[in-house]
């Protein structure tokens, strides 16, 4: 069942919230570790749920350059509905000293048949671990629900 938090920030932000058929989920934080592209040693990518963290949607993502090889970027995603959908990593690639990072808003895979009528957003964090040292450049794609994807870049200091 949805939190009491989230249904009052819905109703609080003008939204109309039709709760129709299965409201029921998990509310914890998903947390997965992809494969990695060349040059890349690891990825891991988490989400948290709704209602609190330190981005904004509107915001543009952070890109913290972690000596001597990591790279983690945070941000914020509306990603549709929340019992419905989610926010995944799409893509990490790094060519020619340009870290890529692609997340975006996506149908979850066992979607219910009815869902909550809600455009939800939520925190993300990506964390990259390269073989090499720090990229010359991190381009961030976000592809958020019900809008055009917008692209971030960051340099190390």
């Amino acid at each position: 069942m949805p939190s009491r938090r989230r249904f009052v920030a819905g109703v609080a932000s003008g939204a109309t919230v039709t709760l129709t058929g299965c409201t029921g989920g998990d509310d914890s934080a998903e947390t997965t570790t992809h494969t990695t592209a060349t040059g890349v040693a690891s990825t891991g990518f988490s989400w948290d749920t709704p209602d609190g963290g330190d981005h904004y949607p509107t915001d543009e993502p952070s890109v913290r350059f972690d000596s001597p090889n990591s790279v983690t970027v945070a941000g914020a995603l509306r990603y549709g509905s929340s019992s419905c959908d989610r926010i995944a990593l799409d893509d990490v690639t790094l060519d020619d000293g340009t870290l890529r990072v692609r997340v975006v808003s996506e149908g979850a895979r066992d979607r219910p048949k009815t869902c909550t009528d809600d455009l939800a957003a939520a925190d993300y964090r990506v964390t990259v671990t390269l073989d090499g040292g720090l990229p010359e450049l991190v381009a961030v794609t976000e592809v958020p629900s019900q809008a055009e994807a917008r692209t971030h870049t960051a340099t190390p200091d």
